[in-house]
């Protein structure tokens, strides 16, 4: 597994190079956010973060939290 890292403010264009990316590779992107990681109740958050790795994994897909 590789990771990229992107930096910026919105509308800089983070989210066109990770989908160029994934279609180079010809997989799935997967686009999350923060919401879909954070969560009001205690221990939430290590279980929707696992959830995530998993799904891209189980979709062999590029992961983007946008």
């Amino acid at each position: 597994m590789q990771a990229a890292s992107y930096y910026g403010e919105p509308g800089t264009g983070k989210t066109l190079p990770a989908h160029a990316i994934a279609d180079r590779l010809g997989k799935p992107i997967l686009l999350t956010s923060y919401g879909d990681i954070e969560s009001k109740f205690h221990g939430e958050k290590p279980k929707n973060l696992q959830a995530i790795f998993y799904a891209a994994e189980r979709n062999d897909g590029v992961l983007f939290n946008a």
